[in-house]
């Protein structure tokens, strides 16, 4: 019996030691994670009348930022087909978070200006919802088990996109403005309250709720750079029980004059992408565009590095 409860008590101590082990060699998140976890957890706490009553912060054009996180109240359509059910086109509200690293200048450049830089960019959190007469409930999250990491700046971008985006420009009269010849000078990113997570502008409300063709460049010509942003998505119907995953990332692109984007820059996705529940392809996220967004948090941040090598 001695025996029993000596084995017994050294297993037990094993266990702990064990357990002690793992917790101590357990990586400690950077104040940095800190700080983009805790926004997050205050976004998705505070719920559409709080996210309503969040003041706008004015977003300063042609001016490069420095490290960040921000949150942007958006409203998008979105357009679905579900197996055996139809299509609809699905208003959604709510709010995105996206992370900026510091921005660094692009291949063959030598100076580091609004025209010559690349910033590296990393959806964090999302919430958007809405509702469809053919779907009922729809609701969008990040999916955070894969990586949503893009770009901002001189890249590429498919002619297809390119030629999209220009159209919605046309037809909503809001092409972006035309930049000074100060607009290549780094800035320090948001207006007002730089470097503060502050809002502008007591008074402003928010805004009423197939393969990759070949790419060409941005060029020195054009008034606004482009924005590559691969999302990986996760969408819920509630009413026909479907928990969906995109089967690969719906990239989002933009012509931009502000990091981030704001106001009714146009932002389109037009490949069209499977859905995935329980293994079985059900449904595709058909296209989409953005039709207004505005900044309503900003968290400065101390490391300029976002991660690329996993974007696709």
């Amino acid at each position: 019996m001695r025996k029993r409860a000596l084995f017994s008590l050294l297993a037990v101590v094993a266990g702990l030691a064990v357990l002690v082990s793992l917790v101590a060699a357990a990586p400690r998140p950077s104040p940095d994670q800190v700080k983009v976890a805790s926004l997050v957890n205050d976004m998705n706490t505070m719920g559409p009348k709080g996210l309503a009553n969040l003041r706008s912060i004015a977003i300063r054009p042609f001016e490069l930022p420095t490290p960040g996180v921000d949150v942007m109240r958006a409203r998008l359509h979105e357009t679905y087909s579900v197996d055996g059910v139809g299509t609809d086109t699905v208003e959604l509200t709510g709010w995105i978070a996206v992370r900026h690293g510091a921005p660094y200048v692009a291949a063959g450049e030598k100076e580091l200006k609004w025209s010559t830089a690349v910033t590296d960019t990393e959806f964090v959190a999302m919430d958007l919802s809405g509702h469809s007469d053919v779907f009922g409930q729809v609701k969008v999250t990040l999916d955070k088990d894969r990586p949503s990491l893009g770009q901002v700046g001189r890249v590429q971008i498919p002619d297809a996109a390119k030629v999209t985006l220009l159209a919605k420009l046309q037809k909503n009269d809001a092409a972006p403005r035309k930049s000074e010849a100060k607009a290549d000078k780094p800035a320090a990113g948001k207006s007002g309250a730089a470097g503060k997570d502050a809002a502008a502008d007591p008074k402003a409300k928010a805004a009423p709720a197939a393969a990759a063709p070949a790419k060409q460049p941005v060029t020195d010509a054009d008034p606004a750079v482009v924005c590559e942003a691969p999302v990986n998505v996760s969408v819920v119907m509630p009413d026909l029980k479907l928990q969906m995953k995109t089967e690969r990332h719906v990239t989002w692109y933009s012509l931009v004059d502000t990091i981030p984007p704001v106001g009714h820059t146009a932002s389109v996705a037009i490949e069209p992408v499977r859905l995935i529940a329980n293994g079985r392809a059900v449904a595709t996220l058909e296209s989409g565009i953005v039709d207004f967004r505005e900044v309503v948090r900003h968290v400065p941040l101390s490391d300029g590095s976002v991660a690329v090598a996993a974007k696709h």
